[in-house]
C-alpha cells in the first residue's frame, strides 16, 4: 500500500481488537481507520505538491459505466494508490468487453447460459484443484453461508455473482460504505476496505487525455453495464502525468480549460 501501510494486515489487527475489552473496540477501530486516511492523505499530497490541484484519495465520482471502456493491459502499484505516472502505460490497453468476466456475466445474465460455458468458469476449473481450494480464498468463501451445500465451481460462482447481481438489480448500486456498516466493519477492522470503504469502490485510473481506464472492481461494472445503469460510483487510483497538466490549465484559466475539456468528473470540481 502505501510507505509504511503493508497490502494486508487483518491477521494483525483482528486478534488485537478481539482480545479488547467491548467499551475499547470502537475507539481502537475507529483510531486506526484514522490513521490509515491520514497516512493517505499524506501520500495524496506529497505526491501532488508541485500542482496546484491536488488530489483527493477518497473522493467518489459517479460516473456512466460505459465511460470505462478500456483496461490496462500492464499494472503496477498497489490497488490503493494515489499515483501519478508518465510514460506509455495508458496507451496499452484492451476493451473491456473482451474481459474474461465481462464475457462471463454477460453470458450467464443476458444470455442466460449455464456458468459452465463461460470463460470464467474454464480459467478457475484449470486453477483450482478442488472446491475445498476455491472455498479457502475470502473473497469466494464470504458469500457462502453452508459449504456444505456447494457442490462445485458453478454454485459458488452463481452464489456470489448471483447474490451481487440480484442484489443491485433489485437495490440499485450503492456505495460501499453504505454497504458496510460500522458494526460489521469492526469485525474484522484490519481489513483496509473496511477501515476506508472507499478504497474497495470501483478503480480507475485517468489516461493522458482524460480517458478512465479501469483498474479493479470489474464484476461490479460488469453487472452495472448489463443491467444499463446510468452511473456508478468509482475512484481514481492514478493519473497521467499529462492529465494533471491539464488540471493545472483548469486552475489557471478554468474558462478557456471548460471549452476544451467539457464535463470532465476529474474536472468538475476544480472549477468551484
Amino acid at each position: 500500500m502505501t510507505r509504511n501501510i503493508p497490502e494486508r494486515i487483518d491477521k494483525l489487527v483482528k486478534p488485537f481488537v478481539d482480545s479488547s475489552p467491548e467499551y475499547i473496540k470502537t475507539p481502537i477501530c475507529f483510531s486506526y481507520w484514522i490513521y490509515l486516511r491520514k497516512r493517505l492523505q499524506i501520500e495524496a499530497l506529497t505526491n501532488s505538491r508541485k500542482y496546484r490541484s491536488h488530489i483527493d484519495p477518497f473522493q467518489i465520482y459517479w460516473v456512466s459505466p460505459g465511460r470505462i471502456s478500456h483496461y490496462c493491459k500492464s499494472r503496477f502499484g498497489n490497488r490503493y494508490g494515489p499515483y501519478i505516472k508518465e510514460g506509455e502505460w495508458d496507451q496499452n490497453v484492451k476493451p473491456f468487453n473482451e474481459n474474461i468476466s465481462f464475457m462471463s456475466i454477460k453470458e450467464r445474465f443476458k444470455n442466460d447460459e449455464s456458468w459452465e460455458y463461460t470463460p470464467l468458469y474454464e480459467r478457475l476449473n484449470n486453477k483450482y484443484d478442488t472446491v475445498e481450494e476455491m472455498l479457502n480464498k475470502p473473497n469466494y468463501s464470504e458469500y457462502i453461508d453452508d459449504a456444505e451445500e456447494v457442490k462445485d465451481i458453478e454454485d459458488i460462482l452463481e452464489k456470489k455473482y448471483g447474490s451481487i447481481y440480484e442484489n443491485i438489480k433489485k437495490n440499485g448500486y450503492r456505495t460501499q460504505r453504505e454497504l458496510r456498516p460500522v458494526k460489521s466493519r469492526i469485525q474484522n477492522p484490519g481489513r483496509i476496505p473496511n477501515a476506508v470503504p472507499e478504497l474497495d469502490e470501483i478503480t480507475v485510473d485517468i489516461s493522458r487525455n482524460g480517458t478512465l481506464i479501469w483498474y479493479r472492481g470489474q464484476h461490479r461494472l460488469s453487472i452495472a453495464k448489463i443491467l444499463g445503469l446510468k452511473k456508478v460510483p468509482v475512484r481514481i487510483r492514478c493519473r497521467h502525468q499529462k492529465w494533471m497538466k491539464i488540471r493545472e490549465k483548469v486552475i489557471n484559466s478554468p474558462e478557456t480549460a471548460a471549452s476544451k475539456i467539457g464535463n470532465h468528473p476529474d474536472i468538475r470540481d476544480l472549477y468551484d
